[in-house]
């Protein structure tokens, strides 16, 4: 998961005393101390979350590969969100926290408020795209075994991308 992070509550307390005015005079080291906090608010309180998901990641990539091979598509078109979550899954909830941070940086939130709304935004974007990620390997899995057991190819679109 990269670096360690530092105790949580050092963080908040941190932030508590940075007391921001607005984001353009946020200097180099408090915007590396609020990343720090995104980065490791998401390993303290998902750290089960990124695990399991990052198992789902291996599984989709795997069925991916195979899907594509199994009826001569070029590559798997993913959205965006979907993509940056596959992608790096600590980094894509991380970015969920930005908001939540400046906020709390700049004295708008309390810490409770700021603890209860950044886990729900966590947590909301965690399930969604685990979710995706199942019905995603799903959809390839069926791909797959219609490529490999009736010799499926991809005729439309005419990119050769499985949507």
């Amino acid at each position: 998961m990269g670096r360690s992070c530092k105790d949580i509550s050092e963080l908040l307390e941190a932030a508590k005393r940075i007391r921001l005015v607005d984001r353009e005079s946020v200097d180099l080291k408090t915007e590396k101390l609020l990343e720090e906090l995104r980065r490791c608010f998401v390993i303290h309180y998902f750290l089960d979350g990124l695990v399991e998901a990052r198992t789902w990641i291996k599984m989709f990539q795997n069925i991916v590969r195979k899907s594509v091979a199994a009826v001569n598509a070029k590559n798997v078109l993913l959205p965006k969100e979907f993509r940056s979550f596959v992608i790096d899954p600590l980094h894509h909830l991380s970015k969920k926290l930005f908001n939540y941070v400046y906020e709390f940086a700049r004295g708008r939130l309390d810490e409770d408020s700021f603890l209860r709304v950044a886990e729900a935004a966590v947590r909301t974007s965690l399930r969604s795209n685990l979710r995706s990620l199942y019905e995603n390997w799903v959809f390839l899995a069926l791909v797959y075994e219609l490529g490999t057991m009736y010799n499926a190819r991809i005729v439309f679109p005419e990119h050769m991308h499985i949507l």
